[in-house]
């Protein structure tokens, strides 16, 4: 028996909270389709924490996420915090970013875990199929999968691009031939681009899986 995932009192609680501190406008909804009888797999561009934070405030569909492993261990998410994102706050001493991150560290995990996150082990290919396993059960029953494929080691510095979109890591699409060989549905990809500077989420046309076609071509499309 699987359980369809639903957000924990505590996050929507959070989520009321943090919503006006990030206020953000959600264009192209439309193009999502309603009464979907197929999970979906939302794609959106990372920009450091603000893609995950604005998609977990904002996206009006129900959803798990993929999170990086490290992000559900409390020491590994303060020294992440502090080598990655805090190092782009100009305003933030270098001395604070580890104090600072080791306060904020099991906040974070808490809420990692109470929106029921699928930690992602992309570096160690045995516990990576893990996530897929994990992955196709929540789609079975009936979650929708968001993730955050950029790779930021095409960037000179490493980290993720603020504006447009890094090359993606693919490896994620395998996720539609493995649920079409168990269900015989084809997964939607609906693309999301959150847009700091203008405040706005926008939701694309979605991709439908074609398990006709050549996988390797289908990767790429």
């Amino acid at each position: 028996i699987v359980r369809r995932s639903l957000k924990h009192y505590g996050v929507k609680l959070i989520i009321m909270i943090m919503r006006p501190f990030f206020y953000h406008r959600i264009r192209g909804r439309e193009n999502v389709p309603a009464n979907q009888d197929c999970p979906m797999i939302f794609v959106c561009n990372h920009g450091e924490i603000y893609g995950p934070i604005v998609t977990n405030l904002y996206v009006p569909f129900s959803f798990r996420p993929w999170v990086i492993s490290e992000m559900m261990d409390t020491a590994a998410i303060a020294q992440r915090c502090a080598d990655g994102a805090f190092t782009r706050w100009a305003w933030m001493p270098a001395s604070w970013r580890l104090p600072i991150a080791k306060a904020v560290a099991p906040i974070m995990a808490w809420a990692m875990r109470s929106v029921d996150a699928i930690p992602v082990y992309y570096q160690e290919p045995a516990k990576l199929r893990q996530t897929f396993r994990d992955s196709i059960a929540a789609m079975e029953a009936g979650d929708n999968i968001l993730l955050f494929p950029e790779n930021s080691d095409d960037t000179p510095d490493h980290h993720y691009r603020l504006k447009g979109v890094s090359h993606f890591f693919t490896g994620f699409t395998v996720l539609a031939p493995m649920f079409y060989r168990k269900t015989g549905k084809r997964v939607l990809f609906v693309p999301i681009y959150a847009n700091k500077k203008e405040r706005v989420l926008t939701f694309g046309s979605p991709t439908e899986y074609d398990p006709d076609n050549d996988p390797h071509q289908e990767q790429e499309r």
